[in-house]
């Protein structure tokens, strides 16, 4: 998962290369599919956490009953270094 500075990133586009627009990086477990950040959807988007709904996660846990769960990561962006909070698991969507 990566955070950058959109404005940074626009100046680097129109041919300014020496602007870093990536902030910081940080891995998660197996592929990213959906991804909420806390109030994204809203005007008052906070900007403090970031939910990573990672796919093909199945083999970390014990296949019991019919559905097997995927991996959700809780992340914490609000400050310079982005922090894994939780590791959880959640059901798949249908």
């Amino acid at each position: 998962i990566v955070k950058w500075n959109i404005d940074k990133a626009i100046a680097q586009f129109k041919g300014d290369k020496k602007i870093q627009p990536v902030l910081d990086r940080i891995d998660v477990h197996y592929q990213p599919g959906h991804g909420y950040t806390s109030m994204g959807e809203t005007k008052e988007a906070d900007g403090k956490f970031f939910n990573s709904g990672n796919k093909f996660s199945k083999d970390r846990f014990l296949p019991v009953g019919p559905l097997h769960v995927e991996t959700e990561q809780l992340i914490d962006i609000s400050g310079d270094k982005m922090k894994l909070i939780h590791d959880h698991t959640a059901y798949p969507e249908p």
